[in-house]
């Protein structure tokens, strides 16, 4: 399998995945698969990147158990982090001064190996090497805390520990195959990137198929399809999404008479995009192939 980088540019908004060639016959392979395929030296993280991170869901601090910028989660109660983007790098702040808290990154599949995990914090790299079996929870000890791959609640994830009491300032964050770090080299004082980070746009790319913001469009066209109203969202999703309704409501289609509110009724779910699909609202019927004019797109996660 050859896995080809700059389609994933030539396919940016309009199919999240990498294209291969296997020899004459081109298909598509979802990110997860994709990363295990790379070079030594790629960074296997989504969102790694904290000068500019991705951050669909639009908040500028995070404090609650859930998901904060893109593919990082708090998810538990106890874990009193506070995430804060600030300019050039994100902040993390662990409030509880008895007990560590945590960050993670979830993924699909990441298969045993020797990985590497390098950090750029403060004014500091740090990095160490962790040989994972596929099942252990295996940790290196970093100045602000413990780093860890484990299984969780049957979930691969890597954990950024952080001390109590701690707060630090995370430039970039790496993991990947080896027992050598290439996030970043010195020059002079300074920290510098081996590699220059994807763009915005191809970090977003990465992230879609785990979370569509429905802010992605605030009015967009639906069409009618039998006695259904079908929006479309042009990306490809890794699974059967949890459809979050907007903060103003139930998806709205303009109609002669004004704004009137639809019903949700589920997901088709297809190889390049997303349809969701409404009943219309009471008492409206729609003309088959007619484009209507909708408001209030919800937002829709699939992040593990």
């Amino acid at each position: 399998m050859r896995v080809n980088e700059l389609e994933l540019l030539s396919a940016a908004g309009v199919e999240p995945c990498f294209l291969m060639d296997t020899g004459g016959e081109t298909g598509r392979i979802p990110f997860s698969e994709a990363a295990l395929a790379l070079r030594p030296g790629m960074n296997l993280l989504d969102n790694g990147y904290f000068a500019d991170p991705v951050n669909q869901r639009g908040m500028t601090e995070y404090v609650n158990p859930g998901y904060t910028i893109d593919r990082w989660a708090i998810n538990s109660s106890t874990s009193k982090i506070k995430l804060n983007i600030l300019n050039g790098y994100i902040k993390l702040t662990n409030t509880d001064n008895s007990i560590a808290a945590v960050i993670r990154q979830y993924f699909e599949n990441l298969p045993p190996n020797t990985y590497t995990i390098s950090v750029i914090h403060d004014n500091s790299l740090e990095s160490g090497t962790i040989q994972w079996n596929g099942t252990t929870s295996v940790s290196i000890r970093m100045s602000f805390g413990n780093e860890s791959i484990s299984v969780l609640n049957g979930k691969i994830c890597l954990s950024l520990f952080l001390d109590a009491s701690k707060t630090i300032k995370i430039y970039a964050a790496k993991l990947e195959l080896g027992t050598q770090q290439t996030l970043a080299h010195k020059e002079g004082d300074t920290w510098v990137l081996t590699d220059p980070p994807p763009t915005k746009a191809v970090g977003e790319l990465k992230c879609r198929p785990f979370f569509v913001p429905g802010s992605w469009a605030q009015l967009l066209g639906a069409k009618a399809v039998g006695s259904m109203l079908i929006v479309y969202v042009p990306c490809a999703l890794r699974a059967n999404p949890t459809v979050i309704p907007h903060k103003n409501g139930e998806l709205q289609v303009f109609m002669a008479d004004g704004w009137k509110t639809c019903k949700y009724y589920g997901i088709n779910l297809l190889p390049t995009q997303c349809g969701i699909r409404y009943n219309p609202p009471d008492g409206v019927s729609l003309q088959e192939g007619t484009v209507y004019l909708t408001r209030y797109i919800p937002s829709l996660s699939c992040d593990l």
